[in-house]
């Protein structure tokens, strides 16, 4: 979904596009057909070397159209297990007081 515009949510090395559309929830599947370090593999020599899996928006939106793009990382299943692990981990760790002092609203 989107709260203002068309947006178009697009994974491009993947194949993947779906439009968010204001008050629509539009539910996306895929698999990934290979992990983020096996693409990196493929782009060596390339204009894509060392860039990741890219996340953009595909729809001409606004101003604010150009900063619309992340990377995604695409994990084996133990890589993902360990990435699990590390979350739970971090999560532990920032869960005493915060820093601000405004734990108990």
């Amino acid at each position: 979904t989107s709260k203002d515009v068309i947006h178009s949510f697009a994974l491009p090395e993947l194949r993947v596009k779906q439009d968010a559309i204001p008050g629509m929830s539009i539910p996306l599947h895929f698999t990934a057909t290979m992990t983020s370090e096996e693409f990196l593999k493929t782009t060596v020599g390339t204009s894509r070397e060392g860039k990741g899996l890219e996340i953009a928006c595909a729809q001409l939106c606004g101003l604010g159209h150009y900063r619309m793009k992340g990377f995604m990382t695409v994990h084996d299943d133990d890589g993902y297990q360990a990435w699990l692990v590390e979350q739970a981990e971090y999560l532990e760790e920032e869960s005493g007081d915060d820093d601000w002092g405004d734990d108990d609203w």
